[in-house]
């Protein structure tokens, strides 16, 4: 119900996904652990991170040219005190 949500994505070289909406929780953190992410024309290797926060627009997941296998960490909306 807070939006936290784990899972690992798995795509051929050159693929792409739409990330999840980073507005319906509170970001999220899309980990390398095989392959690279292609961003802004760079391709990040083995091990790079890319944070999206929560007034961020959606991200669009790519792979780069030996394809992808990302962890995607979405973290919990933060409470609210009334």
């Amino acid at each position: 119900d807070d939006g936290m949500s784990a899972q690992v994505l798995r795509l051929g070289a050159g693929m792409s996904v739409a990330g999840p909406d980073p507005r319906i929780a509170g970001g999220y953190y899309v980990f390398v652990i095989n392959g690279s992410l292609q961003q802004q024309g760079k391709e990040l290797p083995l091990w790079s991170m890319v944070v999206v926060e929560n007034n961020e627009e959606a991200f669009t997941i790519q792979a780069g040219s030996k394809g992808l296998e990302a962890l995607v960490l979405q973290y919990p909306r933060e409470e609210t005190t009334q």
